[in-house]
């Protein structure tokens, strides 16, 4: 074989060698935004949408519940504590039970957002169907399962509340207190 031959045969070993190192370089960088599976046990609810086991904590993916302390108006305006009402409905739901979560990813240190399923049914949307929480735009649509829950007034939807995020928001800022109260 001429040396030009053994060039070209050697540039196309080394071409081929630089595009499966390519390949395994890529799929090594997108392996955390690919979903990780796993069965979540002794788990602990924090509130509607958020639940511990061990040191992780996961968020549900594509919903809102308001927090533990927050309260809503019934159709009546008479005060509820909505935000426990949907911790509760969480808890009894998983309580001693095991779930089947996938997981997006962190959302923040030790937090990652998943989508879980207890006995195959998918358990953001029957928190939001039963009017425990709210739909947020994002990967996995559940405006469905809120359009029913507001239609047959379940939950939340029975009276007034506001949004999880926005009562977030309003907690953070300072209440305003009137002059003569100072």
């Amino acid at each position: 074989m001429d040396d030009s031959k053994k060039h070209v045969c050697e540039a196309k070993r080394i071409v081929a060698h630089l595009s499966r190192l390519w390949i395994v370089i890529t799929l090594a960088a997108a392996a955390p935004a690919l979903a990780h599976e796993e069965i979540v046990t002794n788990l602990r609810v924090v509130s509607g949408s958020v639940f511990e086991a061990g040191v992780n904590r996961y968020e549900l993916a594509g919903i809102d519940a308001p927090d533990l302390l927050q309260g809503c108006r019934d159709n009546a305006q008479t005060f509820y504590r909505c935000g426990y009402n949907s911790w509760q409905f969480l808890h009894r739901l998983v309580e001693g039970r095991d779930l089947e979560c996938r997981s997006f990813g962190e959302v923040r240190p030790g937090t990652v957002r998943a989508q879980c399923t207890l006995d195959g049914r998918d358990l953001a949307e029957l928190v939001v169907r039963q009017g425990h929480a709210v739909a947020v735009t994002g990967s996995i649509d559940y405006s469905a399962a809120e359009a029913e829950a507001r239609e047959n007034r379940r939950g939340l939807w029975s009276g007034n509340f506001v949004p999880p995020s926005q009562w977030r928001e309003r907690m953070k800022t300072p209440a305003f207190v009137p002059a003569a109260d100072r």
